[in-house]
């Protein structure tokens, strides 16, 4: 999910333990202390104002162990901990992405498929009404790999003015992948497709929803339940579902993000399903994002080499300060002085990373769409040495 002016997504990062003495990496720079990282992280609390802070958490895994949390809830004056579930928006198209990466590895399914060939027995899948661009008809030409990469050159339904007001006026509509698609059609998304498949990458909600819609045709089972049999329960990730599809999963209490000043506690984001629809906690997200780029999720190497085969993306909103920002099946690309993070983040205000080498992995969840930029100066602080910064 996005963006800037309709989804504005801008991270803030803390990091919180307690006592007082300085983080090393591993060439042994010093550069901060737990205490100023605990500073950093309440200093993100914002109660007040148009864009509110009112969380935030955040777990670092890898040669040091940090965790935490800071902020209440404000209906309750909870305190959170690092243990609160969150909603993780489109770190979900890392679960989407591996899902269909399992189904190419058992033969159901391979990347230069074509969608029009692999949905035909959808009713509400129409390829002449996904796709036109320059006078010309798109649909039947658009891949899995397309889908994967964004790079199909579909309009994003979710940046979309109509769509977004049609969520707000019926806050507690329960959203299928049907009545997605149905809107989609209703609103002629099809004529605001950006370029022919294959030309450019151009981030859109609506690649994921079709590659769900693909993973239930051809498993003949609801997403949650693949979800749930291939990688929530074999990776002992207790918290973590699709929310609104399934009853929730472990006791871990729920905090619901922030669009400015409004609290989403109360609309129904089924909406994003495959795209950005999943609940987690830190603990979880680190089980997986370790174990999937381990290759534990699947049964040959070359799935994950397929997987990170990065193309350029540079696209300012998600660089989070990098310098650079590549793509490749499902999966995020970035770059901060020594540290190769690869992961993704999610627009509810959340980002989970991991550097293999370095073996550091990094979540973290400010639960605000509209923040004021602060996440790159924090990440470069937390992570970089003093003399990268300088």
């Amino acid at each position: 999910m996005k963006r800037p002016s309709l989804w504005l997504g801008v991270l803030a990062l803390g990091l919180t333990t307690l006592g007082c003495y300085y983080l090393f990496d591993t060439q042994g720079h010093k550069t901060m202390t737990t205490l100023q990282t605990q500073n950093l992280l309440d200093k993100v609390i914002q109660p007040g104002g148009h864009h509110p802070i009112h969380y935030v958490s955040m777990q670092l895994q890898g040669p040091d162990q940090f965790s935490g949390a800071a902020g209440r809830v404000p209906e309750t004056g909870e305190a959170i901990t690092v243990g609160h579930a969150f909603r993780i928006a489109s770190i979900s198209k890392l679960f989407t992405a591996t899902l269909v990466l399992q189904l190419i590895e058992e033969g159901r399914l391979a990347l230069s498929d074509r969608i029009a060939d692999r949905l035909s027995g959808v009713r509400y899948v129409h390829p002449d009404r996904l796709h036109r661009f320059g006078g010309h008809d798109y649909g039947q030409s658009i891949t899995v790999e397309h889908l994967l990469r964004h790079t199909s050159g579909l309009a994003d339904y979710i940046d979309n003015e109509a769509f977004l007001a049609n969520v707000m006026a019926n806050p507690q509509q329960h959203w299928s992948a049907e009545t997605i698609m149905q809107c989609f059609e209703e609103l002629k998304l099809a004529d605001k497709a950006v370029a022919p498949p294959g030309e450019r990458m151009h981030y859109a909600d609506t690649n994921y929803v079709l590659l769900a819609i693909l993973i239930e045709q051809l498993t003949d089972k609801p997403l949650h339940q693949n979800l749930t049999e291939r990688i929530f329960e074999p990776l002992g990730m207790d918290n973590t579902y699709l929310e609104f599809y399934q009853p929730p999963r472990g006791q871990a209490p729920l905090l619901y993000p922030y669009v400015g000043e409004l609290s989403l506690r109360h609309i129904n984001t089924s909406f994003d399903w495959g795209g950005g629809g999943l609940v987690s906690t830190h603990a979880d997200l680190h089980r997986f994002i370790r174990n999937l780029v381990g290759g534990r999720l699947f049964r040959k190497p070359t799935t994950l080499t397929q997987m990170t085969d990065f193309r350029p993306e540079n696209n300012a909103r998600f660089m989070l300060g990098s310098p650079t920002s590549d793509y490749g099946l499902g999966i995020r690309r970035l770059r901060f002085g020594s540290y190769t993070l690869i992961g993704h983040s999610g627009s509810w205000g959340c980002v989970l990373y991991y550097d293999p080498e370095k073996d550091v992995s990094l979540s973290v969840a400010v639960n605000q769409m509209q923040n004021d930029g602060v996440l790159s100066q924090l990440i470069r602080q937390t992570l970089l040495t003093s003399e990268e910064i300088d």
